[in-house]
């Protein structure tokens, strides 16, 4: 077993080098908490060594260190920031309700099942040309949508270039749904 899956749940993998062959080895990134850790494993022929994670540093330790050697923040605010960092890995990725929509964001929604991205044009909702989830083109502006506070703890996702939102249409499908008077 890997080190990132012996906890996969609490461990973001950050990076992994693997080669295979006579010589192999496996390195990995990991973020557990607060902990930037090491994952490794060698192996020459059928000898492998077993998995191991080791600890390389604490992030809002280090964070605490260089907030206390600033002597223009106040005891309050270092606080914050402090307690902000508690276990900021899985709070920033939302690990425990999902990746979190916040007003202000800008996203693009892809289909893994047709490797498409929702595109918007004029007041028509269209799958764009087959792409990879990885990211969208530099240039594309009809995959992208800011995230708006629709209040009551919805959001509504707006299109800056046609000035529209998703929405439903007529009938049983979506739509572009323009911007009101």
């Amino acid at each position: 077993m890997s080190a990132i899956q012996e906890a996969k749940e609490d461990i973001m993998e950050l990076f992994n080098f693997q080669k295979e062959g006579m010589t192999n080895f496996k390195i990995q990134g990991l973020l557990a908490g607060n902990s930037l850790d090491m994952g490794i494993e060698m192996g020459f022929g059928e000898f492998k060594s077993p998995a191991q994670r080791i600890p390389l540093i604490n992030i809002a330790d280090q964070f605490s260190v260089l907030l206390a050697s600033l002597p223009f923040i106040s005891l309050e605010s270092k606080e914050k920031a402090i307690a902000a960092l508690q276990d900021f890995s899985t709070q920033d990725a939302g690990r425990a309700h999902g990746v979190p929509l916040r007003p202000g964001s800008v996203i693009a929604l892809h289909n893994k099942a047709w490797n498409r991205f929702l595109s918007m044009a004029d007041w028509t909702l269209y799958p764009s040309a087959p792409e990879n989830e990885n990211g969208i083109h530099e240039g594309w502006t009809h995959q992208r949508f800011t995230v708006v506070d629709a209040g009551n703890g919805q959001i509504a996702l707006h299109n800056t270039i046609h000035n529209c939102f998703v929405g439903t249409g007529s009938g049983s499908g979506v739509a572009a749904q323009p911007l009101g008077p």
